[in-house]
């Protein structure tokens, strides 16, 4: 069957990985152990990228006949969650789909589904813009939900909870009480919570009665052993030798499970590896050199609609903070600096830069209206949130030289790159690099070209 891998497959930037599924001992028997234990209602956290969902997937296909999973997003409500829970079980209460296990459902329980869906059905309101919003029903609470899984055996995945408004989280932290209670007729059933926070109860704020049966998982960044091994175990699948490729993607990835896989992807999409090879590939530092361009232009429009919410100054005011905070971060390495290391960076030419100022806006930096460039750690280090943006705010906040080197990084690859893409050639740099008028990137042009051909910077 080896010969059915295909490369997306094995390498999965954007999905759950599962051909190369990385093991993470110490936190897998956590995670177990949360999953077996009655009751317990489990909050997953930690970086965008670190392998949540993935690490969970993993382990639920193990302990569990099947789950559900509803998508937070910042408009969602609790009684959206509710819902989307409930509609999910239409294909076992309605098309009478078996969720693998032997216990039948009870009769009463299935016709209360029933009901609850009939009324769901029959009681839609029109909104002033005629769109029709289904009006829940009182019968369905968190207890019958509960009741619903139970009887298939099932648990619940409520992800990106971090993202949904604290009034909308409240009543799903009520609700962790009630799955714990119900789990006494139904061992199985619970909540899994994924957040992308620092610490658990920036995803759900639960009744400090309920710290016994909550179990708080943190899912850190992956360490170097853990990267090499989606390589090596990708190399394995697909028949190809990536052993000059593996500490230059290592070393960019930056513990991000998902920045590996894609880099590992492109290098395999640039030279043509869709499917295993019946004779072992080499692929090179040449090869690597295609996929980062590759990177780049494909991240390019994100780059940039980013940075400039980043940069956008709403008030003129003595410091341009967010350009100062980042360009004092593309001064420092890929893995992050302490706030107090970027303070001292800024006060290196700013020396009444004030404190506060940095507090405000690194805050800021991380937030949705400022495009969410910066990311902060479990180390307490202040990071961008990938490591592109890193080498894009080195680009263009810093005076840099155009790289020449016989065996370029990653970064200097990608600074290389982003120089073409975006200022065009040394002989004629006035006619590319694009920007919307207006924006905090009009006037850049000339800034951005100088930059990366050793003169004076303008920005």
């Amino acid at each position: 069957m080896a010969s059915t891998y295909d490369v997306y497959g094995v390498f999965t930037p954007t999905t759950q990985a599962k051909l190369n599924f990385v093991s993470r001992k110490e936190i897998n028997d956590q995670l177990v152990d949360a999953l077996l234990t009655p009751g317990k209602q489990l909050i997953v956290y930690g970086e965008s990228g670190s392998g949540k969902s993935t690490l969970l997937l993993n382990k639920l296909l193990q302990t569990y006949p099947a789950h559900i999973t509803t998508q937070c997003s910042t408009t969602t409500t609790y009684e959206e969650l509710l819902l989307d829970a409930f509609d999910q079980l239409d294909t076992y209460y309605v098309e009478g789909r078996s969720s693998q296990r032997t216990r039948s459902i009870s009769p009463g329980v299935q016709a209360d589904f029933l009901r609850i869906r009939a009324k769901i059905d029959a009681n839609l309101s029109k909104s002033t813009t005629e769109s029709q919003t289904r009006i829940i029903p009182p019968q369905l609470t968190a207890q019958r939900l509960a009741q619903f899984l139970g009887e298939q055996h099932m648990c619940w995945v409520v992800e990106d909870f971090h993202k949904m408004q604290p009034d909308a989280k409240t009543p799903f932290a009520q609700s962790m009480k009630v799955f714990s209670d119900v789990s006494a007729s139904y061992p199985e059933v619970k909540t899994i919570t994924i957040g992308a926070t620092d610490t658990a109860r920036q995803v759900v704020e639960y009744d400090p009665e309920m710290s016994n049966r909550v179990s708080e998982l943190l899912v850190p960044l992956m360490n170097k052993e853990e990267l090499e091994a989606i390589l090596v175990n990708g190399q394995r699948l697909l028949n190809v030798n990536l052993a000059e490729l593996v500490e230059p993607i290592v070393e960019y990835s930056v513990g991000v499970p998902s920045v590996c896989h894609q880099l590992a992807l492109n290098v395999c999409l640039e030279t043509q590896v869709v499917i295993r090879q019946a004779a072992t590939r080499v692929l090179t530092t040449a090869d690597l050199k295609a996929a980062i361009e590759r990177y780049v232009r494909e991240s390019s429009d994100t780059l940039k609609a980013r940075f400039e919410k980043a940069l956008r100054r709403h008030t003129v005011r003595k410091f341009d903070n967010c350009r100062l905070i980042l360009a004092a971060m593309a001064s420092g390495p890929l893995s992050g600096m302490l706030a107090a290391e970027i303070l001292s960076n800024i006060r290196h030419d700013a020396h009444d830069y004030p404190t506060g100022n940095l507090t405000q806006y690194l805050k800021e930096l991380t937030k949705d209206g400022r495009g969410s460039v910066v990311r902060l750690g479990f180390d307490r280090r202040y990071r961008f949130a990938d490591p592109l943006y890193h080498t894009f705010a080195q680009a263009s906040l810093l005076k840099r030289e155009y790289v020449k080197a016989a065996t370029p990084s990653i970064a200097s690859i990608a600074t290389n790159e982003l120089a073409r893409y975006w200022a065009g050639s040394a002989l004629d740099p006035a006619n590319t690099f694009t920007v919307t008028p207006g924006s905090e990137f009009d006037g850049w042009k000339t800034a951005f070209t100088k930059d990366f051909f050793g003169k004076e910077s303008a920005s």
